[in-house]
């Protein structure tokens, strides 16, 4: 009776030290290497200053639907940049006839300070941006 009481001693010892084990290694944290969780890394497409990133006035970002996550501005922005959930400006063109006021995802106006401006935004056609004035800073626009 003695020897089943010290062996029933020595697993509840060996159960205590393999549970702490066990909770050392569920709750530990482990080192991060970026926000985003593989396969949903933002995309990224720079302009250079006074927006000849773009070739013309217009730009087409993507395609079909994602999410416009922010639009970093390396200076003062002097110019007005607008970004639609549309693949083109041509009204006719859009599914359904959209008006231009219903698509809007995100604009830096004129006078915005350097930075980066979060919108988080979701689109369903596409991503366009248009430089509807002015020139701009140098322009990143992050979305995925």
């Amino acid at each position: 009776m003695n020897i089943q009481k010290e062996t029933q001693y020595i697993i509840g010892i060996c159960l205590l030290i393999l549970c702490t084990i066990l909770g050392i290694f569920a709750f530990s944290t482990r080192e991060t290497y970026g926000s985003a969780i593989q396969g949903q890394e933002y995309n990224a497409t720079s302009t250079a200053s006074g927006g000849y990133g773009w070739g013309t006035t217009i730009g087409l970002i993507k395609t079909g639907q994602g999410s416009l996550g922010s639009i970093v501005l390396s200076g003062t922005s002097v110019g007005v940049l607008a970004l639609y959930d549309a693949t083109t400006t041509d009204v006719t063109k859009r599914t359904g006839n959209r008006a231009t006021s219903t698509i809007i995802r995100g604009r830096i106006d004129s006078g915005q300070i350097a930075g980066t401006y979060t919108f988080d935004v979701s689109f369903t056609d596409g991503l366009i941006g248009v430089l509807e004035a002015g020139t701009m800073s140098t322009t990143t626009i992050t979305w995925r």
